[in-house]
């Protein structure tokens, strides 16, 4: 009985000593006796309990601590061996984590943050309409310092011919002596004039290959070179206009069709447009994209451009109405350009032929007869800047009753055709990782200039610009030419005053003074891209525009405050103060090519914020 007690017993503490051996590191020897002071070890208690109450001998228990000491210590020797070394100085260790785990890690933190979207409202899947992602809005703020600055010998009398037709017809007999005529400030310095520019643009992906766009922009009036509002007013609302408004497809990534109003499409200097120009019309643009290889890329672009159309009622007092259509202009241009990485190169050749833009004398008017209209009214330009050879327009009845008080109101429009011819090229190299060097240069002449168009409509259409008049001595009284003389000024290029005579051998017919050609140069050093703060770029140039090389009224608006028959140079530089703000400094400095004196130099100081 005792043998089978003692070996169930035995059994049982046998296995309970095994798992005992996991929960303690050391086991006291079995020198201890029952009355020995308790152990903090729970199954050595139990063994000596059970030994005290002669349930197991002494001989079994110490039998039993002795296998749960041996499998305590094999278990200790196996957790040691299961911990890694520590890891070497500067080394990182990375725990494993299985993929399933990491699943399920992603899709907790997926769920927790759309029900935090969902609850703030700001990514509940519908809640914005996909048309959305669709739409690209850009823009930009410009605030300016302008000083214009006149040399005090530049001459007083230079006729604001845009003022002149805007505010006519103008009565010439009425202005003989220049008290009603509207005159160009040349003397009177304006600084630190400030002005904005504000720009607001909209453009849409319709489908693929289709897109819309829409640009509002700030601007004094309506013309067509600057957008630019001069502050003051009495704090009055400034105006908004609608600058661009197209629809472009592009059916594949090598042909792109604009449709409406929109920016310039051919790469033009502003000799001939005004960077805020746009266009009307029609405009078509393919390019070889990666066919050519080798870096080559050529690229064509055409279009069609309504300039001026004349009114459907025009002329509206007259029951004959005109056959002309309006004016246009159709330009065509090739360019090829080379990209070799640190290095490349543009060439390009355009031609524009300005249609019908040329005034026309018409036929005989009678004012004083109640006529209001005449018939080529409509050949007037709608805006004038200055530096074009510019034409009498209306070929005036005389009042046979009162012949010296007759009425000769007037207008003023282009004396030459403009058929432009432009050649340009561009070179540019990266000195560094963010640093360029770039070089160009533009050529143009107007194929149409002709100095005889000054007398091709004698006696009427006389030209009024560009003439530099000649002293000549004519008898006081025309009738009786053996008589007492006079100094007179004629500034008829055409022909000589009757019985005149040249004073200290001078000519006796006008000075007809313009021409037909127009360059420029210009070197920019700085950043590739002016994108981030501390990017930067100088730049300088020099250009030369003869009156009618080009439209007076396209070109670039800053230049000689405007216009043609100007020569100079220009000094830039542009900083980028932070990522979409630039400041920019610029000093144009021009005089005039021919005729009377005309200095004016121009001080620009911008802040630039863009989005």
């Amino acid at each position: 009985m005792n043998r089978l007690v003692h070996g169930k017993a035995a059994r049982t503490l046998a296995a309970t000593a095994s798992l005992a051996a996991l929960l303690t590191a050391t086991t006291p020897a079995w020198a201890q006796t029952a009355t020995a002071e308790p152990s903090p070890n729970a199954m050595v208690n139990l063994i000596r309990l059970l030994v005290g109450q002669k349930v197991i001998t002494a001989e079994a228990g110490e039998a039993l601590l002795a296998q749960a000491q041996s499998e305590a210590d094999a278990a200790q020797a196996k957790l040691a061996a299961a911990v890694p070394p520590p890891p070497a100085p500067g080394a990182v260790r990375v725990p494993y984590v299985p993929q399933a785990v990491k699943d399920e890690i992603r899709d907790e933190v997926r769920k927790e943050v759309l029900a935090q979207a969902q609850s703030e409202g700001w990514a509940t899947p519908g809640a914005v309409p996909e048309w959305v992602d669709r739409i690209k809005i850009t823009g930009d703020v410009r605030f300016r310092s302008q000083s214009n600055i006149y040399a005090d010998g530049n001459a007083n009398d230079f006729i604001d011919f845009a003022a002149y037709n805007q505010n006519g017809p103008t009565d010439l007999l009425g202005s003989a002596n220049f008290n009603t005529l509207p005159l160009l400030n040349t003397r009177q310095d304006r600084l630190n004039r400030l002005s904005i520019r504000a720009r607001l643009g909209v453009e849409a992906q319709i489908t693929k290959g289709v897109e819309a766009g829409l640009l509002l922009a700030s601007g004094n009036n309506n013309g067509p070179v600057s957008v630019t509002t001069l502050l003051g007013g009495g704090f009055s609302k400034k105006d908004i206009w609608l600058d661009r408004a197209f629809v472009r497809l592009q059916p594949f990534n090598q042909l792109r069709l604009s449709f409406g109003r929109f920016e310039n499409p051919f790469i033009t200097d502003e000799i001939l447009f005004d960077e805020d120009l746009n266009f009307d019309g029609v405009a078509a643009r393919a390019d070889s994209g990666d066919w050519l290889g080798s870096g080559l890329n050529l690229a064509l672009t055409g279009g069609a451009f309504p300039f001026e159309y004349v009114g459907e009622d025009n002329p509206s007092t007259s029951v004959g109405k005109t056959r002309r259509n309006g004016k246009w202009i159709y330009g065509g241009e090739a360019a090829l350009a080379w990209d070799g990485g640190d290095i490349g190169a543009r060439l390009s050749a355009k031609y524009f032929d300005f249609s019908n833009v040329r005034g026309e004398l018409s036929d005989i008017c009678s004012p004083y007869l109640g006529e209001v209209e005449c018939s080529t009214d409509h050949t007037r330009p709608a805006f004038l800047a200055k530096g074009n050879t510019l034409m009498l327009l209306r070929r005036l009845a005389v009042d046979p009753a009162d012949p010296l008080n007759s009425p000769q109101p007037q207008f003023v429009g282009l004396l030459q055709d403009y058929n432009i011819l432009e050649a340009s090229a561009e070179v540019h190299a990266d000195i560094g990782e963010d640093l360029r060097f770039s070089l160009s240069g533009t050529f143009l002449k107007n194929l149409a200039y002709r100095r005889s168009d000054a007398c091709a409509n004698l006696p009427d259409g006389l030209p009024v610009t560009n003439i530099t008049g000649v002293t000549v001595s004519v008898p006081v009284d025309p009738s009786n030419p053996a008589g007492s003389r006079t100094n007179v000024v004629n500034t008829n290029p055409c022909a000589a005053l009757a019985n005149s005579t040249a004073v200290d051998g001078g000519p006796l017919v006008a000075r007809y003074e313009s021409g037909d050609t127009a360059w420029m140069v210009q070197a920019l050093l700085g950043s590739k891209a002016l994108e981030k703060a501390g990017q930067w770029r100088v730049g300088a140039a020099y250009r030369r525009i003869e009156p009618d090389a080009v439209l007076d009224s396209l070109a670039d608006s800053d230049f000689h405050l405007g216009g043609t028959n100007a020569q100079g140079y220009i000094v830039s530089g542009d900083y980028m103060i932070a990522k979409n703000l630039r400041l920019t400094g610029r000093y144009l400095s021009s005089n005039e090519i021919y005729g009377n004196p005309l200095s004016i130099d121009v001080l620009q100081i911008d802040l630039v914020a863009g989005f």
